[in-house]
């Protein structure tokens, strides 16, 4: 399921590969909730994490900005853990926006580039905004077993550094991500997870929504 890009030389000479289209992996129109579990809290009854696509989304400067919110289910109620502004789209993956908890998200006066309209393995793009310097490294394609009835035979696996080199510090967007086209997430190992959260369900929106 690997989405790849051709260009033709000039000529008819040979194939030339620009790149992944990572885009693909990260459709954000369908969702309107993901569910993950965690090996953390597989014996605790309520604490499953949930993204949740928030409404409206807006249109800023070309690109369709999407709040996700990423909540603890408790019983209780739902603890926010952070709110991330994504837009993913043609051009590429972009974070413009972060709050930490049940904060607000600011948006950034540079959107974090988290892949660009084509990626190769092994590249890297560092982006300095708001007193940070995130990298983001297309790793590379991987081995993806997800234990919820689907078989994905490879996942993108990106990794977002913010350089400080703790992985319980910083924003909570920070870490690893293994990516499949439809689903979007399908494994996250962020700041402060121990291990990774796996996707369990998955929420789309209908035609009539």
């Amino acid at each position: 399921m690997v989405a790849l890009a051709l260009l033709l030389a000039c000529g008819g000479g040979a194939a030339v590969f620009r790149g992944t289209q990572l885009a693909d992996y990260m459709p954000l129109d369908p969702l309107l909730r993901a569910f993950y579990t965690s090996d953390d809290y597989a014996n605790a009854d309520g604490y499953d994490l949930v993204v949740t696509r928030m409404e409206p989304t807006e249109i800023t400067g070309g690109f369709e900005i999407v709040t996700l919110e990423y909540a603890l289910t408790k019983d209780d109620g739902p603890e926010i853990l952070a709110t991330v502004q994504w837009s993913s789209d043609s051009s590429g993956i972009r974070i413009h926006g972060y709050g930490a908890g049940s904060e607000p998200a600011t948006r950034y006066a540079t959107p974090v580039l988290v892949a660009r309209q084509y990626m190769q393995r092994g590249e890297s793009l560092t982006t300095d905004t708001d007193g940070l310097s995130i990298t983001s490294t297309f790793v590379d394609f991987q081995a993806c077993p997800v234990p919820f009835g689907v078989d994905f035979d490879e996942c993108a696996h990106i990794n977002i550094d913010d350089g400080d080199g703790d992985p319980n510090a910083g924003p909570f967007y920070v870490g690893e991500y293994w990516l499949v086209p439809r689903y979007g997430v399908a494994w996250m190992k962020n700041t402060g997870a121990a291990v990774p959260w796996e996707l369990t369900d998955y929420e789309q929106r209908t035609e009539d929504e």
